[in-house]
C-alpha cells in the first residue's frame, strides 16, 4: 500500500466529482522544533489544505495561498516532517504522470508542435536537430569530436582530405 493509499480517502460524491479528505495524524514528536505558535491542530489543518490544494492545481505556490502560509512553511514542512514530504513527492509523481498523460493526449490530437517537442525529449538523438560536440582540451588545444552518424559524406570527406579522424575510423 503506497503512502497515499494510507492518507488520502476519495469517496465520489452524488455529482461524481471526488471528494477528498486527507488523513496525516501528526504527534508532536512527527514535526519535531518547528515553530507551532497556533498549535500541532492548526499546523495540520494547514498541511492538509496545502495537500489538497495541490492535488487541485498542482502548484506550490498556489496551495500555500490557500493554506494561508509561506513558501518557507512549505520548505520547512518537506524538511522536518518526513510523513509530509513522503506523502508530498508521491503527490508530485502523481500530478506529473497526469501533465504527461495530457500532453501525450494533447500531441497526439491537437498539437504538431507539442508531438515534436515530445519527441525531442524522448529520442534526442534522432529528433532533436542541434548537433552533440565534444570537446577535449589537452596539450594540443582543441579537439572536437563527432560521431559518424553526426557528419554527411561531404563532411567526412572534408574532414579525411585533411587528415582529421572521424571517431569509429582512427
Amino acid at each position: 500500500m503506497s503512502v497515499l493509499e494510507e492518507v488520502v480517502e476519495y469517496v465520489a460524491t452524488e455529482d461524481g466529482k471526488p471528494n477528498v479528505t486527507i488523513k496525516l495524524n501528526l504527534k508532536k514528536e512527527d514535526v519535531g522544533d518547528l515553530s507551532l505558535t497556533n498549535g500541532l491542530k492548526d499546523v495540520e489543518n494547514r498541511m492538509k489544505v496545502f495537500l489538497l490544494g495541490y492535488i487541485r492545481y498542482g502548484v506550490i505556490g498556489t496551495a500555500c495561498n490557500l493554506a494561508g502560509v509561506k513558501r518557507r512553511h512549505f520548505n520547512n514542512w518537506r524538511k522536518y516532517v518526513p510523513k509530509f514530504k513522503e506523502i508530498f513527492d508521491e503527490m508530485e509523481e502523481q500530478y506529473t504522470d497526469i501533465l504527461e498523460q495530457e500532453a501525450n493526449r494533447r500531441a497526439l490530437e491537437k498539437s504538431d508542435s507539442l508531438l515534436q517537442f515530445m519527441l525531442r525529449a524522448r529520442r534526442p538523438e534522432k529528433f532533436n536537430p542541434t548537433q552533440m560536440i565534444k570537446a577535449d582540451l589537452g596539450d594540443s588545444g582543441v579537439r572536437i569530436v563527432f560521431s559518424d552518424s553526426e557528419l554527411s559524406e561531404s563532411e567526412k570527406k572534408l574532414l579525411m582530405e585533411n587528415d582529421i579522424p572521424v571517431e569509429g575510423e582512427e
